[in-house]
């Protein structure tokens, strides 16, 4: 492939620019004008290449920056979406529990059934949260088998926060089931 800005061959068709346009671009984000300069030739190979595309001739689009690897995020979404969920989700095992302790002491069918479908809505929740905690630690314990540096700790820290919440409301939940199923035998 040609370069964009002069027209000289590049090493590799996915490259746009030849290594000299791309100093030159890099050194017109340092200020560096004198170095930035085309030849006449280079201008009007440029003209009839881009002539119409709102470029000026001696300038051209600086080339994209390189991706960088964040390591630190990886997990974090996932991580922080279980933690947020196992928080309100250990409310609604609350409203389970107590409903389905109402439909007990009450002899009421009806407060064990919104109990045992609170207590099922948050084991779908609990179990959810559960398998994002679990992935949240296995990419950091993958990541430090990798021997990379920079490791998620976030993202574990709040894995494992979510773990243990999600354990608790799984056990409360358990416990509301129980509750509820003993209104219905009431």
């Amino acid at each position: 492939m040609n370069c964009k800005l002069c027209g000289k061959q590049t090493e590799n068709e996915a490259i746009e620019y030849c290594f000299e346009c791309a100093q030159r671009a890099a050194g017109e984000g340092q200020g560096n004008q004198e170095n930035y300069q085309h030849s006449p030739e280079q201008n009007q190979q440029y003209q009839q290449n881009y002539e119409g595309q709102g470029y000026a001739p001696q300038y051209a689009p600086p080339p994209p920056p390189m991706p960088q690897d964040n390591y630190i995020m990886f997990g974090f979404g996932k991580a922080l979406t279980s933690a947020i969920l196992a928080f309100f989700n250990m409310y609604l095992a609350i409203f389970s529990m107590m409903f389905s302790a109402l439909g007990v002491e009450e002899m009421d069918f009806e407060g064990g059934l919104i109990g045992l479908i609170l207590a099922l809505i948050s084991i779908g929740l609990g179990v959810m949260c559960l398998i994002f905690g679990i992935q949240s630690i296995k990419r950091f314990v993958s990541m430090k088998k990798m021997g990379i540096r920079k490791k998620p700790y976030v993202a574990f820290i709040i894995g494992i926060h979510s773990v243990v919440f999600s354990g608790i409301v799984l056990l409360l939940d358990f416990i509301a089931v129980l509750l509820a199923l003993a209104s219905f035998a009431i």
